[in-house]
């Protein structure tokens, strides 16, 4: 019984969702690359995120994802079209 228990409980934490906004979402790339993590590790990870923040076409490049990434990514930008704009990077 415990076992069942257990395992919906890991279920119900790989369906959460995780919230970022451009600079959360750039970090997480960049830091994920340099960890050696595969272009499916990320994507797959990618898939869980919700956007707090509108991504573009022109951010994604920026970010430099491989080709995986970058398709998860493109969703995204279907999902956070109604969501404000980033604000402008710090000085």
């Amino acid at each position: 019984m415990m076992r069942v228990v257990l395992f919906f409980i890991l279920c119900g934490a790989l369906w959460a969702e995780v919230r970022m906004n451009i600079e959360q979402l750039r970090a997480f790339v960049s830091s994920s690359q340099k960890l050696g993590h595969s272009d499916k590790q990320i994507a797959d990870y990618v898939k869980t995120i919700r956007m707090t923040e509108r991504l573009n076409e022109a951010t994604i490049e920026d970010i430099g994802a491989g080709p995986r990434t970058s398709e998860a990514l493109r969703r995204l930008i279907e999902s956070s079209q109604a969501l404000p704009a980033p604000k402008p990077p710090a000085p």
